[in-house]
């Protein structure tokens, strides 16, 4: 199965059925193949499927391609802005070509011509929330009066910085999960579903991502100062000697994977079907 980059957002895999209480979807990352030799898993013609992706919370790739769709993650034109409120009207405008009024009827009737209306609708509700639409909350970036011409990604992504930036209370999550099916010698076996699994959250002291990001690192480069690393040059965590102590490190700082094993399909037909039903909605 092939999804281009250009339709990563649309074609998503719209239920992940990893947990009992999240909902989430998933986005493909990459070409997965080359990482079935990484993962030590055989030859590509003995595996079913090998898939790689990233997961989100349902209704981040609708809105992320809506985001697309009106121009605000282009990388290539540039807005000379003198107000938030006007970086969406500005974008669609260099989008489509057209100049757009100053206020929401105008800029959500603009919307209607490159999505559907409840997209558009739904689009310009997370717009104005972040303050850039006519009649949004001003967001509490600094004034946009003193910025110079930037590509409507650069602007974008400073007011995410500023709007969705966490308070005083507020944690995030890292959620990883991977599956691995196999079938057993015997014909009449059922497969076996192995699934290795962390939920971490932030604490007081760092984010999650910052734990499960820099923790690794650093628990690999205190095995090379002690010694306990005698391979020399570039090597990836597939080293036993490298990730033997990682492993143990998290553990230790509660980053520890759980397993299991079931009988059963996994969710290989799950994520299809949810596929092909999102390329036949399209």
């Amino acid at each position: 199965m092939e999804i281009s980059g250009e339709n990563l957002l649309q074609e998503y895999f719209p239920d992940i059925p990893i947990s009992h209480v999240l909902k989430l979807e998933g986005l493909a990352n990459r070409d997965s193949l080359p990482y079935a030799e990484t993962y030590g898993l055989g030859k590509l013609e003995n595996l079913q499927t090998v898939l790689r992706g990233t997961l989100r919370y349902p209704g981040f790739s609708d809105l992320m391609h809506a985001f697309k769709v009106i121009g605000l993650l282009d990388t290539e034109t540039s807005i000379q802005l003198c107000d938030w409120r006007d970086l969406t009207r500005l974008s669609l405008e260099k989008r489509i070509g057209e100049r757009i009024g100053h206020d929401r009827r105008s800029v959500l009737s603009a919307l209607s011509t490159v999505m559907t209306a409840d997209r558009a609708d739904s689009a310009l509700s997370a717009l104005g929330w972040l303050g850039l639409t006519p009649e949004g909350v001003p967001c509490n970036t600094p004034s946009a009066t003193s910025l110079k011409p930037q590509s409507p990604i650069e602007l974008f992504t400073s007011v995410l910085a500023h709007k969705l930036r966490y308070n005083p209370g507020e944690r995030d999550m890292v959620v990883l999960s991977h599956e691995i099916v196999a079938q057993p010698s015997l014909i009449d076996s059922a497969r076996e579903v192995h699934t290795s699994r962390l939920v971490a959250y932030g604490n007081s002291e760092a984010s999650a991502m910052a734990r499960c990001v820099g923790l690794p690192v650093a628990f690999a480069a205190l095995e090379v100062l002690y010694g306990g690393v005698q391979i020399r040059g570039v090597h990836g965590p597939t080293e036993r000697s490298l990730y033997g102590a990682v492993l143990d490190g998290l553990q230790g700082a509660g980053l520890e994977m759980k397993e299991s094993v079931i009988k059963g399909p996994g969710m290989e037909c799950v994520l299809a079907e949810g596929l092909r039903a999102r390329r036949v909605a399209r």
